[in-house]
């Protein structure tokens, strides 16, 4: 079961990060547009902030979130299983030790870094939004 789990978590990584790095440049270029001072002038920069966050930062985001919540209970029965039996006999553990249930650790724990960072980008985003559609500028 965990090799199972293991193969589709490190697809579903696997998409995540192609399509990551496909559309980090365009996320990163609309966080770091400068907003034009006077209202009516950022119309581009307001049309490339929304295509960032609604077609590319938060929809990476949310699929990672929601990855990361199916395979958090495997992860973490694996973690207290490993706890529990190096609490127990700590001498014994690598005779005891399972290659898969550590990569899919390891691929969970990408994936939650992952959803951290996309995070990060979709409140960034959300921020410069907010700023260029107010016009408290003016």
């Amino acid at each position: 079961m965990i090799g199972d789990l293991l193969s589709v978590s490190g697809l579903i990584l696997a998409v995540l990060g192609l399509l990551y790095s496909a559309w980090y440049p365009a996320i990163s270029d609309a966080i770091a547009a400068k907003i034009p001072e006077h209202f009516a002038d950022r119309v581009v920069v307001t049309k490339r902030l929304r295509i960032a966050f609604w077609g590319k930062a938060l929809p990476l985001a949310v699929a990672s979130l929601l990855t990361v919540g199916a395979l958090a209970p495997d992860a973490l029965a694996i973690l207290t299983s490993s706890l529990a039996q190096f609490r127990q006999s700590p001498g014994t553990l690598i005779s005891h030790y399972d290659a898969v249930s550590t990569l899919f650790s390891l691929v969970v724990l990408g994936l939650f870094g992952l959803s951290l960072h996309l995070l990060v980008l979709v409140i960034s985003l959300l921020s410069r939004l907010n700023s260029a559609k107010s016009d408290g500028a003016d």
